[in-house]
């Protein structure tokens, strides 16, 4: 499991090409969003910015971790932790204000932070084994 773990986030281009793929996703202007109300279950865009985040907390708090000499994930989990919420809440305000045909929702930070909290919490199981 270490192994592969370490060869996920051996580089940090996977966090930043990650990080990348958030911003692009959230920055879509909604007449490019094509309608799939009817094929796919309701809410799906939750679980869309659930992974997306989980996936961030995950690859940057395992990136900077397996490069330290910390004993202890703790200080990234936080600090990837909160970077994450922040951006999150940064996007939505961007989608508000810059993105044509885009509004702020609550319920999608929301969806991030819980996104946050599993990424984070799937690293520190992943990294008891």
């Amino acid at each position: 499991m270490r192994f592969l773990l370490r060869l996920v986030t051996g580089y940090i281009v996977f966090p930043i090409a990650w990080t990348a793929l958030i911003i692009f996703l959230l920055c879509i202007p909604g007449d490019d969003i094509p309608d799939t109300s009817s094929f796919l279950p309701p809410y799906f865009d939750k679980i869309v910015h659930f992974g997306l985040f989980a996936g961030f907390a995950f690859l940057w708090t395992a990136y900077f971790f397996l490069r330290s000499k910390e004993s202890s994930p703790k200080k990234f989990l936080i600090i990837f932790g909160i970077l994450g919420l922040f951006l999150g809440i940064a996007l939505e305000f961007v989608q508000l204000y810059f993105i044509p045909n885009r509004s702020f929702d609550g319920i999608d930070i929301i969806a991030d932070s819980a996104g946050v909290a599993f990424g984070a919490a799937f690293f520190y199981w992943w990294n008891k084994l």
